[in-house]
């Protein structure tokens, strides 16, 4: 747990405060000194897309020099073609069930909403929100934090824990519950596979599909308000019974870790100490 939350502690210092807030000012000072003005929009767009690649930059930098990445200890086990294809549609069923459930969470204020409206303006806002944060956010919650809690608590609470952990330090209280339940689904899969390649396609899927939406349909806060009736019940039924199935497709062809034995990574229980 300890490396857990320091872990957790750097990533928020990095991505929520150090980052943005020391290029909002940079850019202040850039536009007072150039224009003899200040705009609020501009530095918040700027400060949003810049910090946050420099903030991910600065995780990624520090979990190297932590000796994360040494030895292969995020990605140990090689995951089939077959098993990465069968999280995707485990996740396209996910995503369609969370969003149903988001549809009685609605009453859940949505903080964040003008945040995307700023990343979605430009195509380097795009591809940080549907590729590179979640590639960034599966090396810190699953890589470190899921891997850290695996190996001192039981299967379950870890990975409970771990996706507590990510719905909360989502901030927006309309992201917490939905975050939680796809935390769930994603430290599961890292439990079983060893692996956060299948965790971040996965998170690139449904981040890059919540794009689309934003993109496409920006009056619609959820995917299944475009269908009702008889068309959304067959839809429902359909990703439920997929949803199952792929799940235990995977179980079957994925078998647990024991992550409480030592050999596994000792580089990591060393990085305690460090």
């Amino acid at each position: 747990m300890r490396q857990a939350l320091k872990v957790l502690l750097f990533y928020f210092l990095f991505l929520q405060i150090l980052a943005p807030v020391i290029f909002a000012f940079i850019w202040m000072i850039y536009s007072i000194a150039t224009t003899r003005s200040f705009d609020l929009d501009a530095p918040v767009g700027f400060s949003m897309i810049t910090g946050q690649y420099i903030g991910m930059g600065m995780m990624m930098m520090y979990l190297w020099r932590k000796g994360y990445f040494r030895n292969h200890l995020m990605t140990e086990k090689p995951v089939s073609i077959n098993t990465n294809f069968i999280c995707l549609l485990m996740a396209v069923a996910t995503i369609w069930l969370t969003s149903i459930i988001n549809i009685y969470l609605d009453w859940i204020p949505d903080l964040l909403e003008t945040k995307y409206d700023f990343l979605l303006d430009s195509w380097a806002g795009i591809l940080c929100v549907a590729v590179a944060g979640p590639i960034v956010e599966e090396v810190v919650f699953r890589g470190a934090i899921t891997r850290a809690l695996l190996k001192e608590y039981s299967p379950r609470k870890a990975i409970l824990i771990s996706a507590a952990i990510f719905g909360v330090f989502h901030i927006n209280p309309a992201q917490i519950i939905p975050a939680f339940l796809m935390g769930i689904v994603f430290a599961w899969v890292y439990y079983k596979t060893d692996s956060i390649i299948p965790c971040c396609l996965m998170h690139i899927l449904n981040n890059a599909f919540a794009v689309f939406m934003m993109k496409n349909y920006p009056d619609v806060d959820e995917p299944t308000e475009l269908m009702s009736g008889l068309a959304f019940a067959i839809v429902t039924v359909v990703m439920v019974i997929l949803f199952i199935y792929m799940l235990k497709l995977f179980n079957k062809r994925n078998k647990a870790i024991n992550w409480q034995v030592p050999a596994i990574d000792n580089e990591l229980n060393n990085l305690q100490n460090s």
